[in-house]
């Protein structure tokens, strides 16, 4: 008696190739798998290549305002840390937007106030400092609070007495004080004597005629 016939198992793709000859339709091939791994790598290709390009774009940006930052810095200052040249920055931007001053006259104003040229007012109290916003930013508000916030009222002062951003407030207050107490002055009077001879805000003796060789800062130049 002859072995019943048994028919050998198709293959996967044999049995959905015979599958859809009995349906009628067209068998749904799978992409050969080097195909479909080229085409995943080059994908992930160009999406390195497209993180690449915002790098770089981004770079390049930080790049060209660093380089615009520093060419806005005085040559007295191309030799500092990048931190203090960013500081130097924030305090020349501060001054430009609230007293009106251009890049140039800002930073000759820093230049005076912090020790870098002349020393005919600090007399080595402050000695090449870096400009420190926080403290230009208290100078100002605190010449605002006197009545002198308009940008070119604070522009006229600077002209003439840019050392008044370096000052502490405690000493403006103290020497505000003196006006009010000793000559009584008070609203537009300490206003327009403030205006008139800003460097009073700084006075720090009084000689009363036994010169102390300390004549920008004495009250017997008032």
């Amino acid at each position: 008696m002859a072995a019943p016939h048994v028919a050998a198992a198709a293959p996967p793709c044999g049995r959905r190739l015979a599958t859809a000859a009995v349906r009628g339709t067209t068998p749904a091939l799978r992409p050969p798998f080097r195909a479909a791994t080229t085409a995943r790598r080059q994908q992930w290709r160009g999406r390195q290549h497209g993180s690449r390009v915002v790098l770089s774009a981004s770079a390049e940006a930080s790049t060209a305002a660093a380089q615009d930052s520093a060419a806005a810095l005085p040559a007295e200052a191309a030799e500092l840390p990048p931190e203090a040249q960013q500081q130097w920055a924030q305090c020349a931007a501060l001054l430009q937007e609230r007293c009106g001053l251009e890049g140039e006259a800002a930073n000759a104003a820093l230049l005076k106030a912090f020790g870098w040229k002349g020393q005919g007012f600090w007399r080595q109290e402050r000695v090449q400092q870096v400009p420190d916003p926080a403290q230009v930013g208290a100078a100002l508000d605190y010449l605002a609070g006197l009545g002198l916030e308009a940008p070119a009222d604070l522009e006229k002062l600077l002209k003439v007495f840019p050392e008044a951003l370096g000052l502490r407030v405690e000493v403006m207050a103290d020497n505000v004080q003196v006006l009010k107490d000793k000559w009584s002055m008070k609203n537009n009077v300490l206003l327009n004597a403030v205006k008139r001879k800003p460097r009073v805000l700084g006075n720090c003796i009084d000689c009363e005629g036994n010169c102390a060789g300390l004549c920008t800062r004495c009250w017997a130049q008032f």
